[in-house]
């Protein structure tokens, strides 16, 4: 057969257990690109045989996947990537807080991806990173770095209807932004601020092989990293933002951001505690606006227990 890429597919299932390669339940609308890599180890054993050749042997040592699934936010199914990124919430709202223990298990996904006659399977779809990012003139789009099992063929897809999503947009979207360690997350509205932003936690989560398993039996969890970008208005707000990061002698000014996404039904947060440990650029953009852009690190907010956050309120 003809592999065709506009007739690809993707379905996603929720494992109960890290890698049971769950049967799908869900076909999410508004994917723009995928991208899964099998991942193989081979050793080739060299011999003294009295001839010139590099090896006669060899053998697999381990496999494993690695890829990015990238789309629009619809708010009716994110709570499965921040379950899989922060630890499984099976309460509405959907809470979700950077855990300094990793005590609440994370939900491993499955993926069945391509199509008919030529379709691949990966088990134990854990993040390593998840960016959310947009702009005051665009749909809200996710990107989801990840690790899983290995990749096998001849799987077959679920009988599912595609999914009736409530997209995420940019006019829904308002940012609250309060300074100190101890602050309390979420006080200080500043409406028709924000242009643009990127919320990207990162896990440091990593496979793990024992041994009697050449695919990954299970998992490690790393520190929280990632970064924080925002591109706001410069207001007398924002410019002194800006005045007190450069004019820090000792210890660098810390901020709480919230950013709040509604379309009355739906509403999505996510929290970000950290520092700015380079001055702001102030710029002019196209439209003659200046900008104050403000990138941050994640660091731990006394009040708030955490760094970095979401909730998700689905209707």
């Amino acid at each position: 057969m003809t592999y065709i890429p506009s007739l690809e597919k993707l379905q996603i299932g929720i494992e109960a257990v890290y890698g049971d390669e769950a049967t799908d339940t869900i076909e999410p609308a508004g994917i723009t690109s995928f991208k899964i890599t099998p991942k193989v180890e081979t050793v080739r054993i060299p011999s003294k045989r009295g001839d010139t050749m590099p090896a006669w042997d060899n053998f697999v040592t381990k496999r494993w996947s690695e890829g990015v699934i990238e789309g629009f936010l619809d708010y009716e199914n994110f709570n499965i990537f921040l379950d899989s990124m922060f630890g499984y919430d099976a309460t509405s709202p959907h809470v979700y807080i950077s855990q300094l223990d990793w005590g609440t298990d994370e939900k491993s996904m499955s993926f069945r991806y391509g199509q008919t006659g030529a379709l691949y399977l990966a088990g134990g779809i854990l993040p390593t990173s998840l960016k959310v990012f947009g702009d005051s003139n665009s749909a809200i789009k996710y990107n989801m770095g990840f690790f899983g099992t290995d990749v096998s063929d001849g799987a077959t897809f679920a009988s599912l209807t595609a999914d009736t999503p409530d997209w995420c947009l940019g006019h829904h979207g308002s940012i609250a932004i309060d300074e100190g360690v101890g602050a309390t997350m979420g006080t200080t509205t500043l409406d028709d601020t924000m242009f643009s932003f990127e919320w990207a936690p990162t896990s440091n989560r990593a496979p793990v092989w024992h041994m009697g398993d050449q695919v990954p039996d299970s998992y490690r969890n790393g520190k929280w990293g990632g970064s924080l970008k925002l591109v706001l208005e410069g207001t007398a707000v924002t410019l002194g933002h800006f005045g007190d990061i450069i004019d820090a002698t000792y210890v660098q000014k810390t901020y709480n951001v919230r950013m709040t996404f509604t379309d009355t039904a739906n509403t999505l947060e996510l929290d970000f505690a950290g520092v700015c440990e380079s001055p702001p650029l102030v710029s002019t953009n196209l439209d003659g606006v200046v900008t104050v852009e403000l990138n941050l690190v994640p660091s731990y907010n006394t009040v708030y227990a955490g760094c970095w956050g979401a909730e998700l309120n689905i209707a």
